[in-house]
């Protein structure tokens, strides 16, 4: 995973990655307890970030993605 904002610029393995969680207008990914943060109002609308979420949720650990409950629940929703 890589994260990049501006001249700032993370690299995590997905294997690190321990969890997704929303926080108010945040996509929070916790990878080895340092957190990406990922702006909802980055994403054109809801459909472009629950596609983002799911891709993310995949390349994830499953024990990453259980611990990701409210994350996969965004994702899913129809």
């Amino acid at each position: 995973m890589i994260y990049q904002l501006g001249d700032v610029r993370q690299i995590a393995q997905w294997r690190s990655v321990t969890e997704v969680v929303r926080i108010r207008d945040y996509w929070v990914v916790i990878a080895q307890a340092s957190p990406f943060f990922a702006p909802r109002r980055f994403f054109a609308n809801e459909q472009a970030e629950r596609t983002f979420i799911a891709q993310l949720l995949a390349h994830m650990t499953p024990e990453a993605r259980e611990r990701s409950h409210g994350a996969a629940d965004f994702a899913r929703f129809e």
